[in-house]
């Protein structure tokens, strides 16, 4: 080989190498890695959520019962009751759990099945068929699955076989009970009030008396019912993010796409917000945090620029954040 043909071939490389750079790392949550997120939330970020309502769905490494409800966009409660899940709703990885949701059609036929109670008693029954859970009968029917399981004595995980009749209605025994006056607080529309629940350590989460704002910036991008399930409030990267809401931390990490480094915090029975694109996560899983607490730095992960994407979640489903912020 003379010099004119090295010095052609190593044109060559020269120009292949260019067609084809290394390609850049990224994340699983669908963003460019970032060195000052956690190498746990790195990790994390491999087992990517990729639940569709109605399909059933493997846990993954890092994934909680609150996380896939919240890709799946329903309550966690709903979720946990279609899988007959109890408190403290631990799951495990390799879990398959059930994600289908009742349609009409279903609760029509459910209801077609409802017969006469036979020893002629103050009660009806349903006759369970093939397909039906506790959870799908109790929707069918109006009422908390946990409300139909006491009825017909039922322990979890609450099996039920086909053929098998369950009282619809109460006991007349039940009947003192039901009618009892209660302690807990109804809800009130978009003000965040709901019944008192507890955090893992007991302590009582209870009605959202205030919203604070998670971040200091403008917003650049408003909600959307179809488009944007939050707002983003931009900022310069490492600037603190403060939970709107005293509550618990039921999700930090990586794992839901399109999030980046994701906190999910729990503010009581019927309320969640979400905190997305952070740099660094300041607070772990189960602690409790209160309002205004700095939980996490702002920063780019799963997106192009640095801002905070921010969500308000009731029973499952984004609300307009600027609906219930407080006012600056």
């Amino acid at each position: 080989m003379n010099c004119r043909q090295v010095i052609l071939l190593t044109a060559v490389v020269m120009v292949a190498c260019a067609d084809n750079p290394p390609a850049p790392i990224e994340d699983r949550s669908g963003g460019r890695s970032s060195t000052s997120t956690s190498a746990r939330h790195a990790r994390t970020g491999q087992n990517e959520s990729a639940a569709i309502v109605g399909q059933p769905y493997t846990v993954r490494t890092g994934d909680t019962l609150t996380s896939i409800a919240f890709v799946l966009g329903m309550h966690f409660k709903t979720l946990a009751d279609i899988n007959h899940i109890s408190a403290p709703y631990a799951i495990y990885v390799g879990q398959t759990l059930k994600t289908r949701v009742i349609t009409p059609s279903s609760a029509r036929a459910a209801n077609q099945r409802a017969v006469a109670k036979p020893n002629g008693a103050n009660a009806s029954v349903i006759r369970v068929a093939k397909g039906d859970t506790l959870y799908s009968l109790s929707k069918t029917l109006g009422m908390g699955a946990s409300q139909l399981a006491a009825m017909n004595d039922l322990s979890p995980p609450y099996d039920i076989f086909i053929g098998q009749l369950l009282r619809t209605t109460a006991k007349q025994s039940d009947v003192g009970a039901k009618n009892a006056p209660s302690t807990g607080q109804s809800g009130a529309g978009n003000t965040g009030t709901t019944a008192p629940s507890r955090g893992p350590s007991g302590a009582p989460l209870g009605p959202v008396a205030r919203w604070l704002w998670p971040g200091e910036g403008k917003v650049i991008r408003s909600y959307s019912t179809n488009l944007h399930k939050g707002v983003d409030i931009a900022g310069r990267r490492g600037t603190p993010v403060k939970a709107a809401a005293r509550g618990v931390v039921v999700y930090s990490g990586t794992g839901v796409k399109g999030y980046g480094a994701l906190i999910i915090i729990k503010h009581n029975d019927d309320y969640l917000s979400a905190y997305g694109h952070n740099d660094a996560i300041l607070v772990s899983e189960g602690a409790t945090i209160s309002a205004g607490q700095a939980i996490a730095r702002m920063g780019s992960t799963g997106t192009d620029s640095v801002k905070l994407h921010f969500e308000i979640r009731r029973r499952g489903k984004p609300i307009d954040p600027l609906k219930i912020l407080a006012r600056r």
